[in-house]
């Protein structure tokens, strides 16, 4: 299992972000972060998100306090989330050999299909509800943006922490191409029933224009 580093905890505008891997988090974290989007000097970050990933995490370290907090998180259409982790693991993360042993896309996702659970637990592949849902399957969050919608859910956000900030850079886009390119008639069934709960739970389509 591979751990990222816990998302602020944002003290003065009781801010909660649940970081969902490879679904623009990086762009959230560094706008949460940037001094200039505040009117006062940025505190110390909350050490009770230190080693928190998910939402019950976060709950269970705050505790009573959790009410005080806006949370959010970002969803995203779970067969381009998969190519962008492909992607991003092989340019990026050597280590993790289990994907990187995989001479195409197709490839991995046979073997993925074939047996989910120890790429599952690598926290790019991991699927979306995991990070958002409590033990009763509801999502205790306030806003889950798409990221399909970047720019208009963000702006919903700042508007929710009282932030006047209405341009919006996305870091780290891709020139890959279409997501679905990557895919074949039997990926894309494989796909979906290795994610169909994020499928179902966002009532997301392998092509949403259709």
């Amino acid at each position: 299992t591979t751990r990222g580093p816990a998302m602020p905890i944002n003290p003065h505008h009781k801010a909660i972000f649940v970081h969902n891997p490879k679904n623009g988090g990086s762009t959230v974290t560094k706008m949460i972060k940037r001094r200039r989007m505040f009117d006062i000097k940025p505190a110390p970050e909350d050490p009770r998100g230190q080693g928190c990933e998910t939402i019950l995490q976060y709950m269970a370290a705050i505790g009573d306090d959790t009410g005080d907090y806006f949370k959010f998180s970002f969803v995203r259409n779970p067969w381009d989330r998969l190519v962008s982790a492909y992607h991003y693991i092989k340019q990026r993360r050597p280590e993790l050999d289990r994907v990187n042993r995989h001479a195409d896309f197709r490839a991995f996702v046979a073997d993925l299909s074939k047996e989910p659970e120890p790429y599952l637990n690598v926290r790019y592949l991991r699927p979306q509800w995991t990070y958002v849902c409590d033990a009763k399957g509801s999502v205790p969050l306030d806003f889950v943006g798409h990221f399909e919608r970047f720019d208009g859910d963000m702006r919903h956000v700042f508007k929710a922490l009282g932030l006047a900030r209405t341009w919006i850079r996305h870091r780290k886009r891709s020139s890959r191409g279409d997501y679905r390119e990557y895919y074949d008639e039997w990926s894309r069934d494989a796909v979906r029933e290795v994610y169909i709960r994020d499928v179902e739970a966002w009532g997301y389509r392998f092509d949403p224009s259709s």
